[in-house]
């Protein structure tokens, strides 16, 4: 039987308050994943390299996300060089690294730099 919708809210809350420190990636989430779990995963050269979110309380998900309880961060804005495609995001508790998940499109910047806006989320269902 899944658990009920409190259980889930409470769970995405929990993991959500375990960080707040957010960096971009050229890789997708598989690959920092993995290599963060090496200590290898090397963010953007963003300005700043990094920026914290404020989570905000766990709701219940519609649409794709129906069924899941989902904790959305606020915008942590950034400053990508040229040369560079942001395709994730990783949450960090200072150095220690949490998760990363994609961005909901890649970001390019050819010539000049641009700002990206990362709006982090994170969800979970009980099953």
């Amino acid at each position: 039987m899944p658990a009920s919708d409190a259980v889930n809210k409470q769970v995405c809350d929990y993991k959500a308050s375990l960080g707040k420190t957010i960096k971009i990636h050229e890789q997708d989430k598989a690959t920092v994943h993995a290599a963060s779990g090496a200590g290898t995963a090397a963010p953007i050269a963003t300005t700043p390299a990094s920026a914290d979110t404020a989570w905000g309380a766990a709701v219940m998900g519609t649409g794709p996300n129906a069924g899941y309880a989902v904790a959305t961060g606020s915008n942590v804005p950034f400053m990508q060089p040229p040369g560079k495609t942001s395709k994730s995001y990783s949450v960090w508790n200072g150095n220690t690294y949490l998760w990363a998940a994609d961005l909901d499109a890649p970001v390019t910047t050819t010539t000049t730099a641009l700002p990206v806006d990362v709006v982090p989320r994170t969800r979970h269902q009980e099953q």
